[in-house]
This record gives structure tokens, sequence and C-alpha cells, in this order.
């Protein structure tokens, strides 16, 4: 998977859940990534702290974190350092 696109998605997922938590099909439908890719993208942001799921009923919901809310740049700026920095860890 090329980083760019990574970024894209995961700054999409991210404008989304400003407004407040969403169901994942309401989520998958506001990107536009699907399949194994944006399930890459939410694990991504679930392993960095940004974003929480939970269940409600029979529902999965996904919402940013406090600490996710309260990230001082835009995610376009941590997002290429972290990816940068995670491709050289795993050897790309």
């Amino acid at each position: 998977m090329a980083k760019r696109p990574l970024r894209i998605i995961v700054n999409q997922i991210y404008s989304a859940l400003k407004d407040g938590p969403l169901k994942v099909s309401e989520l998958r439908e506001k990107t536009t990534a699907y399949g194994c890719f944006f399930d890459f993208a939410i694990s991504y942001l679930l392993t960095y702290g940004i974003v929480r799921k939970y269940m409600k009923g029979n529902e999965e919901y996904f919402e940013l974190t406090d600490f996710g809310k309260n990230l001082p740049t835009d995610p376009d700026r941590w997002i290429s350092e972290w990816i940068y920095n995670w491709w050289i860890w795993i050897g790309w």
C-alpha cells in the first residue's frame, strides 16, 4: 500500500469524525476507501489512539478520542511524519 493513498483516507476519516461519532456504514460512505484499505486506515488511527471504537446496540461506531480532538496541527502534517517513520520501521 502506498503512503499517499493512506494519507488521503486517514484525512477523510479524521475529517468525517470531527462532527461526532459515526456508524461504520456511514463512515464508509464518506470516504473513498473500501475493503481492506479502509480497515487498514482505521487500524492505523486506532493504533495511535486518535479514534476509538464502541458498540451501541448491534452497530459499531467510531469517534475521535480526546487526543484526536485536541491535535495541535492539521492531520496532513502529523500523518505524513508518522507514515514515513512507520514505513521505515517495516522496511519499505
